[in-house]
Protein backbone atom coordinates (compact mmCIF):
# COMPACT_ATOMS: atom_id res chain seq x y z
CA UNK A 1 0.00 0.00 0.00
CA UNK A 2 1.22 3.44 -1.06
CA UNK A 3 1.76 5.70 1.57
CA UNK A 4 -0.39 8.84 2.13
CA UNK A 5 0.08 12.16 2.74
CA UNK A 6 -2.72 13.80 5.33
CA UNK A 7 -2.78 17.74 5.42
CA UNK A 8 -5.13 19.88 7.62
CA UNK A 9 -5.43 23.76 6.93
CA UNK A 10 -7.38 26.19 8.54
CA UNK A 11 -8.63 28.39 6.12
CA UNK A 12 -9.56 32.13 6.75
CA UNK A 13 -10.45 34.73 4.72
CA UNK A 14 -6.73 36.35 4.15
CA UNK A 15 -4.51 33.97 2.06
CA UNK A 16 -1.37 35.81 3.33
CA UNK A 17 -2.18 34.65 6.47
CA UNK A 18 -3.44 31.18 6.17
CA UNK A 19 -1.07 28.90 8.57
CA UNK A 20 -0.53 25.22 8.01
CA UNK A 21 -0.49 22.40 10.01
CA UNK A 22 1.06 18.95 8.86
CA UNK A 23 0.37 15.11 9.91
CA UNK A 24 2.97 12.95 8.62
CA UNK A 25 0.46 10.06 8.44
CA UNK A 26 -2.54 9.40 9.11
CA UNK A 27 -5.07 11.38 11.69
CA UNK A 28 -4.92 10.27 15.27
CA UNK A 29 -7.23 9.97 17.64
CA UNK A 30 -7.64 13.39 18.49
CA UNK A 31 -5.80 16.19 16.90
CA UNK A 32 -5.63 19.73 18.67
CA UNK A 33 -4.23 23.15 17.73
CA UNK A 34 -2.88 25.45 20.88
CA UNK A 35 -3.93 28.34 18.00
CA UNK A 36 -6.88 27.31 17.84
CA UNK A 37 -9.53 29.51 19.47
CA UNK A 38 -11.93 26.11 20.17
CA UNK A 39 -8.99 24.93 21.86
CA UNK A 40 -8.38 27.18 24.07
CA UNK A 41 -12.09 27.16 25.43
CA UNK A 42 -11.85 23.55 25.47
CA UNK A 43 -8.74 23.52 27.66
CA UNK A 44 -8.14 26.88 28.98
CA UNK A 45 -4.52 27.66 27.33
CA UNK A 46 -3.43 30.41 26.40
CA UNK A 47 -2.23 29.99 22.84
CA UNK A 48 1.36 29.55 23.31
CA UNK A 49 0.56 27.46 26.25
CA UNK A 50 2.24 29.48 28.98
CA UNK A 51 1.49 33.29 29.16
CA UNK A 52 3.47 34.81 25.98
CA UNK A 53 1.21 36.09 22.93
CA UNK A 54 3.06 34.48 19.89
CA UNK A 55 2.05 31.05 19.37
CA UNK A 56 4.15 28.67 17.72
CA UNK A 57 2.51 26.47 14.92
CA UNK A 58 3.02 23.21 17.03
CA UNK A 59 1.24 20.15 16.61
CA UNK A 60 -0.17 18.78 20.04
CA UNK A 61 -1.20 15.01 19.80
CA UNK A 62 -3.96 13.84 22.34
CA UNK A 63 -4.54 10.06 22.26
CA UNK A 64 -7.20 10.41 25.17
CA UNK A 65 -10.48 10.22 23.87
CA UNK A 66 -11.98 11.61 26.92
CA UNK A 67 -10.85 14.37 26.24
CA UNK A 68 -13.87 15.48 22.88
CA UNK A 69 -15.50 18.26 22.74
CA UNK A 70 -18.90 16.55 21.43
CA UNK A 71 -20.07 14.13 24.28
CA UNK A 72 -20.94 11.75 21.29
CA UNK A 73 -20.58 8.38 20.61
CA UNK A 74 -17.20 7.40 19.71
CA UNK A 75 -16.41 6.49 16.15
CA UNK A 76 -15.81 3.08 15.59
CA UNK A 77 -15.17 0.65 12.79
CA UNK A 78 -18.51 -1.33 13.92
CA UNK A 79 -20.41 1.38 13.50
CA UNK A 80 -18.79 2.11 9.94
CA UNK A 81 -19.47 -1.92 9.44
CA UNK A 82 -23.58 -0.92 10.03
CA UNK A 83 -23.04 1.58 7.49
CA UNK A 84 -22.08 -0.09 5.12
CA UNK A 85 -24.26 -3.23 5.83
CA UNK A 86 -26.64 -1.09 5.89
CA UNK A 87 -26.07 -0.06 2.25
CA UNK A 88 -25.10 -3.03 0.60
CA UNK A 89 -28.72 -4.47 1.81
CA UNK A 90 -30.49 -2.33 -0.08
CA UNK A 91 -32.37 -3.15 -2.83
CA UNK A 92 -32.03 -0.24 -4.57
CA UNK A 93 -28.27 -0.81 -4.55
CA UNK A 94 -27.13 -2.65 -7.87
CA UNK A 95 -26.10 -6.24 -6.99
CA UNK A 96 -22.62 -5.84 -8.45
CA UNK A 97 -21.94 -3.38 -5.51
CA UNK A 98 -22.53 -4.69 -2.93
CA UNK A 99 -19.36 -6.85 -2.11
CA UNK A 100 -17.61 -3.69 -2.87
CA UNK A 101 -19.14 -1.35 -0.54
CA UNK A 102 -18.40 -3.79 2.35
CA UNK A 103 -15.53 -4.78 1.32
CA UNK A 104 -14.32 -0.99 1.64
CA UNK A 105 -13.96 -1.78 5.82
CA UNK A 106 -11.05 -2.74 5.08
CA UNK A 107 -9.91 1.02 4.42
CA UNK A 108 -12.31 2.21 7.23
CA UNK A 109 -9.77 3.45 9.50
CA UNK A 110 -9.20 6.48 8.00
CA UNK A 111 -12.39 7.18 7.99
CA UNK A 112 -12.85 6.87 11.91
CA UNK A 113 -9.76 9.16 12.17
CA UNK A 114 -11.17 11.76 10.37
CA UNK A 115 -14.55 11.23 12.19
CA UNK A 116 -12.37 11.82 15.51
CA UNK A 117 -11.00 14.82 14.18
CA UNK A 118 -14.52 16.52 13.76
CA UNK A 119 -15.44 15.53 16.87
CA UNK A 120 -12.31 16.39 18.88
CA UNK A 121 -12.43 19.97 17.06
CA UNK A 122 -16.54 20.63 17.38
CA UNK A 123 -17.76 22.47 20.24
CA UNK A 124 -20.22 21.27 22.44
CA UNK A 125 -24.27 21.25 21.70
CA UNK A 126 -22.77 22.13 18.01
CA UNK A 127 -23.72 20.55 14.58
CA UNK A 128 -20.83 20.84 12.63
CA UNK A 129 -21.75 20.93 8.95
CA UNK A 130 -19.74 18.60 6.81
CA UNK A 131 -19.09 17.96 3.29
CA UNK A 132 -17.67 14.77 1.67
CA UNK A 133 -16.54 15.25 -2.00
CA UNK A 134 -16.30 12.76 -3.90
CA UNK A 135 -18.31 10.65 -1.84
CA UNK A 136 -19.38 7.31 -4.17
CA UNK A 137 -21.73 5.61 -2.31
CA UNK A 138 -21.71 8.22 0.76
CA UNK A 139 -20.47 5.98 3.68
CA UNK A 140 -18.27 8.68 5.75
CA UNK A 141 -21.10 10.99 5.10
CA UNK A 142 -23.93 8.97 6.81
CA UNK A 143 -21.83 8.14 9.66
CA UNK A 144 -21.25 11.73 10.21
CA UNK A 145 -24.99 12.44 10.28
CA UNK A 146 -25.50 9.44 13.12
CA UNK A 147 -22.80 11.19 14.86
CA UNK A 148 -24.46 14.28 15.07
CA UNK A 149 -22.92 16.33 11.67
CA UNK A 150 -25.13 17.97 9.32
CA UNK A 151 -24.15 16.07 6.47
CA UNK A 152 -23.66 16.61 2.22
CA UNK A 153 -22.10 14.60 -0.57
CA UNK A 154 -21.54 15.11 -3.95
CA UNK A 155 -20.35 13.15 -6.73
CA UNK A 156 -21.61 12.38 -10.28
CA UNK A 157 -21.99 10.18 -13.30
CA UNK A 158 -22.64 6.39 -11.87
CA UNK A 159 -21.59 7.02 -8.44
CA UNK A 160 -24.47 9.43 -8.20
CA UNK A 161 -27.06 7.44 -10.09
CA UNK A 162 -26.32 4.18 -8.35
CA UNK A 163 -26.14 5.60 -4.76
CA UNK A 164 -28.07 9.46 -4.42
CA UNK A 165 -31.20 8.36 -3.43
CA UNK A 166 -30.20 5.70 -1.52
CA UNK A 167 -28.05 7.90 0.72
CA UNK A 168 -30.32 10.76 0.66
CA UNK A 169 -32.34 8.23 2.43
CA UNK A 170 -30.41 8.23 5.27
CA UNK A 171 -30.03 12.17 5.67
CA UNK A 172 -27.36 13.24 3.92
CA UNK A 173 -27.82 15.95 1.11
CA UNK A 174 -26.48 14.03 -1.60
CA UNK A 175 -26.14 16.50 -5.02
CA UNK A 176 -24.88 15.66 -8.62
CA UNK A 177 -21.70 17.52 -9.24
CA UNK A 178 -19.05 17.25 -11.97
CA UNK A 179 -16.25 18.35 -10.78
CA UNK A 180 -14.48 19.24 -13.94
CA UNK A 181 -17.13 21.63 -15.05
CA UNK A 182 -19.43 22.83 -12.47
CA UNK A 183 -18.93 25.11 -8.65
CA UNK A 184 -19.99 22.87 -5.80
CA UNK A 185 -24.14 23.58 -5.59
CA UNK A 186 -24.01 25.32 -2.30
CA UNK A 187 -23.71 28.97 -0.90
CA UNK A 188 -20.49 30.45 0.13
CA UNK A 189 -19.67 29.53 3.63
CA UNK A 190 -22.07 26.71 3.88
CA UNK A 191 -19.39 23.89 6.04
CA UNK A 192 -17.45 23.70 8.24
CA UNK A 193 -15.30 20.85 7.49
CA UNK A 194 -14.87 19.59 3.63
CA UNK A 195 -13.48 15.88 3.06
CA UNK A 196 -11.51 15.43 -0.16
CA UNK A 197 -9.84 12.49 0.12
CA UNK A 198 -8.65 10.18 -2.63
CA UNK A 199 -10.04 12.14 -5.10
CA UNK A 200 -7.68 14.78 -6.06
CA UNK A 201 -5.36 11.99 -8.03
CA UNK A 202 -8.35 10.81 -10.36
CA UNK A 203 -8.53 14.56 -11.92
CA UNK A 204 -7.77 14.95 -15.80
CA UNK A 205 -7.31 18.33 -14.96
CA UNK A 206 -6.03 21.11 -12.53
CA UNK A 207 -7.37 20.57 -9.25
CA UNK A 208 -6.96 24.63 -8.83
CA UNK A 209 -10.56 24.78 -9.25
CA UNK A 210 -11.98 22.36 -7.12
CA UNK A 211 -10.12 23.56 -4.19
CA UNK A 212 -11.33 27.52 -5.00
CA UNK A 213 -14.57 25.65 -4.89
CA UNK A 214 -14.13 24.10 -1.50
CA UNK A 215 -12.37 27.37 -0.44
CA UNK A 216 -15.39 29.35 -1.00
CA UNK A 217 -17.81 26.92 0.63
CA UNK A 218 -15.82 26.84 3.76
CA UNK A 219 -16.53 29.24 6.81
CA UNK A 220 -13.58 31.42 8.15
CA UNK A 221 -11.60 29.12 10.37
CA UNK A 222 -13.40 25.83 8.28
CA UNK A 223 -11.04 22.79 7.25
CA UNK A 224 -10.07 20.86 4.65
CA UNK A 225 -9.50 16.92 5.26
CA UNK A 226 -7.14 16.04 2.13
CA UNK A 227 -5.70 12.47 1.68
CA UNK A 228 -3.80 11.57 -1.73
CA UNK A 229 -1.16 8.99 -2.37
CA UNK A 230 2.13 10.42 -1.59
CA UNK A 231 3.86 10.28 -4.65
CA UNK A 232 7.66 10.69 -3.09
CA UNK A 233 6.64 7.84 -0.43
CA UNK A 234 9.83 5.70 0.92
CA UNK A 235 7.84 2.77 -1.10
CA UNK A 236 8.00 4.49 -4.13
CA UNK A 237 11.61 5.44 -4.49
CA UNK A 238 12.12 1.61 -3.49
CA UNK A 239 10.05 0.48 -6.39
CA UNK A 240 11.97 2.58 -8.83
CA UNK A 241 15.22 1.58 -7.47
CA UNK A 242 14.13 -1.53 -8.32
CA UNK A 243 13.17 -0.91 -11.58
CA UNK A 244 9.23 -0.74 -10.80
CA UNK A 245 6.38 1.39 -11.65
CA UNK A 246 5.33 3.72 -9.54
CA UNK A 247 2.27 4.13 -11.86
CA UNK A 248 -0.88 2.28 -11.63
CA UNK A 249 -1.21 -1.32 -12.32
CA UNK A 250 -0.30 -1.70 -15.95
CA UNK A 251 -2.76 -4.61 -17.07
CA UNK A 252 -5.50 -2.41 -15.25
CA UNK A 253 -4.58 0.43 -17.51
CA UNK A 254 -4.02 -1.47 -20.39
CA UNK A 255 -6.39 -3.99 -20.73
CA UNK A 256 -9.10 -3.87 -17.76
CA UNK A 257 -9.76 0.11 -18.93
CA UNK A 258 -9.41 -0.43 -22.85
CA UNK A 259 -12.97 0.72 -23.30
CA UNK A 260 -13.28 3.31 -21.15
CA UNK A 261 -14.01 7.37 -22.34
CA UNK A 262 -11.74 8.43 -19.33
CA UNK A 263 -9.50 6.59 -17.71
CA UNK A 264 -10.79 6.26 -13.83
CA UNK A 265 -7.35 5.40 -11.82
CA UNK A 266 -5.19 8.42 -10.94
CA UNK A 267 -4.49 11.12 -13.81
CA UNK A 268 -1.65 12.35 -11.17
CA UNK A 269 -0.13 11.73 -7.96
CA UNK A 270 1.57 14.68 -5.90
CA UNK A 271 4.16 14.70 -3.18
CA UNK A 272 3.86 16.86 0.11
CA UNK A 273 5.83 20.30 -1.17
CA UNK A 274 3.29 20.04 -3.93
CA UNK A 275 -0.06 19.78 -2.26
CA UNK A 276 1.11 22.28 0.07
CA UNK A 277 2.09 24.63 -2.71
CA UNK A 278 -0.89 23.95 -4.16
CA UNK A 279 -3.14 24.90 -0.60
CA UNK A 280 -0.98 28.10 -0.89
CA UNK A 281 -2.18 29.12 -4.19
CA UNK A 282 -5.53 29.12 -3.88
CA UNK A 283 -7.77 31.68 -2.79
Amino acid sequence: MKSEACLLKRVVKHPQSWPLWYNGGYLDAAVFFPEDSRFQQSRGESQDGGSGSHAKARVYIVFNSTSHAMSLPLPKLDGLESVLESLAGDARIPPNFADWIRESLRYGGRKIRILRYIQAHALQNEMPRLLDVGAQFGALAIYAGRLGCRAAAVDYGLYATAFREVVSDRGVDYRECDLAREPLPFADNSFDYVTYTDVIEHHAFSPKRVLAEIHRVLVAGGRVILATPNHASIYNRIKIVFGGSVNDEFDYFFNTTAGADTYPGHHREFTRAEIKSALERTD
